[in-house]
Formats: structure tokens, sequence, C-alpha cells
């Protein structure tokens, strides 16, 4: 658990995130 890349780490977090929020609710994109 090393957050010494915060732009990768972030970038990284926001895809998984988007990705999962596009699965779980394609209707429902609120970020």
């Amino acid at each position: 658990m090393s957050e010494e890349m915060p732009s990768q780490s972030s970038e990284t977090r926001e895809c998984k995130l988007i990705t999962t929020k596009r699965t779980l609710m394609p209707g429902d994109l609120h970020i």
C-alpha cells in the first residue's frame, strides 16, 4: 500500500471507479 505515485494511482482508481459505476449503473453516471 504505497501511494507514492498519485498520478498513476489516481488515474487507475478513477478508471476503475468509472468502469465499476458503468457496469453497476450505466444509466446513472454521476461522478
